[in-house]
């Protein structure tokens, strides 16, 4: 995850002011989700390769800095939203959410915060 942190932190940042630049009081707002598995298979190009927690880090292993990262942009968003999940793109390719009750919670507190930020706005 760390590797493509600053690309992310940057593609984010520019759709920001796209959207600012085509309407100064557009409601901007951003939901990253950062994986938290224990183990990931990762593909670049052609290569394949598993996580080994050493010279490939696994992600519960970067979770802590792409989420501080990802922290570092809130001030650019009307609101941002960060889902912690795990996937480990391994068959069966499973999924979780980490605490899916507190996901539920935090996702419609969001929706209901954007809806306030829309009705001051507009």
């Amino acid at each position: 995850m760390i590797k493509q942190i600053d690309r992310v932190k940057t593609d984010l940042v520019n759709q920001v002011r796209q959207f600012r630049k085509s309407n100064a009081r557009a409601i901007t707002a951003a939901i990253v989700a950062v994986n938290q598995a224990s183990i990931y298979r990762s593909f670049e190009g052609s290569r394949e390769f598993v996580t080994d927690g050493a010279r490939y880090k696994h992600p519960l292993q970067e979770t802590a800095a792409a989420t501080r990262h990802i922290e570092e942009l809130r001030p650019e968003f009307d609101e941002l939203l960060i889902l912690p999940f795990q996937a480990t793109n391994i068959e069966p390719f499973p999924f979780a959410w980490v605490d899916e009750q507190a996901t539920r919670k935090d996702y419609g507190s969001f929706l209901v915060r954007l809806s306030r930020c829309y009705q001051q706005r507009f």
